[in-house]
Formats: structure tokens, sequence, C-alpha cells
């Protein structure tokens, strides 16, 4: 009995003991670190940016652009006579200078050449001085010859050889130049702006020659004997 008493003692104290190392084991073993739980932010849904409502595109209307002068920073302070004159005058200019590069072509008498060159070159610098001068007070001129010489124009485009000279110089060089005589010595003497006056007194001694010029080439003149006369047809 006292042996089979000892032997159980001596069992439960193994057991004891092992019990004891294996908790002792299970103690140190590192206690597990609890993984963070990492909450993924939300990714955020890309923002659509509205495109913007195109305005509907208004096709304004033309509207005709207005007449301006030369230099708009500038109020025309003339006369009407005064504007009048220079109107005239750049008509009757253009008029010369369009009418002579036709007759330059058309003509058939080299009188007649050499004298419409002339009225190019001459009546181009007197429309240019004039051009200027408008600018300066402000003044718009015409583009166009007006209505008369435009009609004339149309008239000599349709003729040609000796009848075209003819008709040439009676028209355009002695009935125009009259006119122009007339109109420059007009503004000499009543103008009331001193430059434009002095621009028709130093434009009418060369409006005077291309008169007499052209009476002498047509024999309207007593002293034509120099000109032989643009023959009739």
């Amino acid at each position: 009995m006292t042996i089979e008493r000892n032997f159980v003692m001596t069992a439960l104290v193994a057991v004891g003991l092992v019990a004891s190392l294996e908790y002792a084991s299970i103690a140190q073993l590192p206690s597990p670190t609890p993984s963070s739980t990492t909450t993924p932010s939300p990714t955020p849904s890309p923002t659509t940016t509205p495109s913007p409502t195109p305005s509907p595109t208004t096709t304004p209307s033309p509207t005709p652009s207005p007449t301006t002068p030369a230099n708009p920073g500038v109020r025309s302070s003339l006369s009407e006579l005064d504007r009048q004159f220079m109107v005239e005058a750049a008509q009757g200019g253009m008029a010369e200078v369009e009418l002579g590069k036709i007759a330059r072509q058309k003509a058939s008498s080299n009188v007649v050449k050499e004298y419409a060159r002339r009225m190019v070159v001459e009546h181009t610098q007197a429309n240019n001085r004039l051009k200027a001068l408008a600018q300066q007070k402000g003044v718009t001129l015409p583009t166009t010859i007006g209505e008369k010489n435009q009609d004339l124009k149309q008239d000599l485009s349709k003729l040609t050889g000796a009848k075209f000279d003819r008709e040439y110089m009676k028209e355009a060089g002695v009935k125009s130049h009259e006119e122009q005589a007339k109109l420059f010595e007009r503004q000499v003497q009543r103008g009331q702006d001193p430059d434009v006056k002095s621009f028709a007194a130093q434009t009418l001694p060369v409006v005077q020659k291309h008169l007499q010029h052209a009476q002498e080439i047509t024999g309207s003149r007593s002293n034509s004997s120099n000109r032989r006369p643009v023959p009739a047809k």
C-alpha cells in the first residue's frame, strides 16, 4: 500500500511539473500583435465638370459701315461752299485721270495720247494734294467720278480711232476743263478757308493750261496754228 501510494504521489508530482513547464512556455510566447485594420479610403468618384453650354451664335445682320472722314479725329468746320468745292474738284480730278488712262490706250493720235498722259500725271498730283488737305480738314471726299463723268466714260469706251480722239478732246479736254476752271476761279474769289483757297489758287493755273492745250489741239482757239487739229471722221 505504501509503495502504491508513493507511486501515485510521484506520478502526480510529475504531471504537475509538466503542466507547470507547459504553462511557462506558453507565458513566454509573444502575444500576437493585432494587425491594424486599414480601412481603405473610398476612392472619390471623378468630378465631372459639365461642359459649358455654348451660347447660341447669333450672326449679326450686316450693317453698312458709315462713311467716315479721312481723319475721324478732326471735326470739319468748313463752310458749305468750301466743302462743295472739294467734292466737285475731287470728282473732276479723278475723272480726268480715268479718262486719260482710257485715251492712252484707245487714242489714234500721238498728240492726243501725249495730252492724255499729262492729264493722268498732273491730275494725280493735284488729287493727292487735295486728299491730304481733306484729311487735314476732316472732309470725306467721294470715291467715284460721279454719274455725269461715268456716262462720259462709258460713251468714250465705245468709240475708236479719230472719232474717239475728237470726242475725248472735246469733252474731257475742252468742256471738262472749262467747268473745272470756273469752279477753281469761284473758290479763289469766294472761298472762306485760307488753306482751301490756297489749294485752288495753286491748282487753277494747271487747269487753265490744260484747257488752253486742249483748245489748241482741237482748233477751238485762233492761235491753234501751232497744233494740228484732231482730224474729223
